[in-house]
């Protein structure tokens, strides 16, 4: 697909750290760390397919607060998705709290788990 054909940039969240914590990714034997939920993957390669520019953010890939804060500064989001299951709620509350101190026009979408129960 042609760039100047793209839709507004979507940045997803997968904010999966609350069990093994940042940097992880890749080099823990627990299983969570070595995939990200078939939902937001799904949500993700749909957006792609209907011309939307998708960015993913691996919490577990990142350092700290302090990497993703940087992250998120750079991509500068107008539209934001954030999977959300029981165990990385706090997480994710965390991350939606600095990309509203950043950025408050930014919009957020709840979704995963905790948001379809609750």
């Amino acid at each position: 697909m042609n760039k100047e054909n793209l839709k507004s940039p979507i940045t997803l969240i997968y904010p999966g750290i609350a069990i093994d914590g940042f940097g992880l990714a890749g080099k823990s034997h627990s299983g969570e760390v070595n995939w990200i939920h078939h939902g937001l993957a799904s949500i993700g390669s749909s957006l792609k397919s209907q011309g939307y520019d998708v960015k993913l953010i691996d919490m577990r890939t990142l350092d700290s607060w302090e990497h993703f804060k940087k992250t998120i500064e750079n991509i500068n989001p107008e539209i934001i998705g954030i999977s959300i299951s029981n165990v990385d709620y706090k997480i994710a509350m965390k991350t939606a709290e600095i990309i509203k101190g950043f950025k408050p026009s930014a919009k957020i979408i709840a979704g995963g788990l905790n948001p379809t129960i609750f």
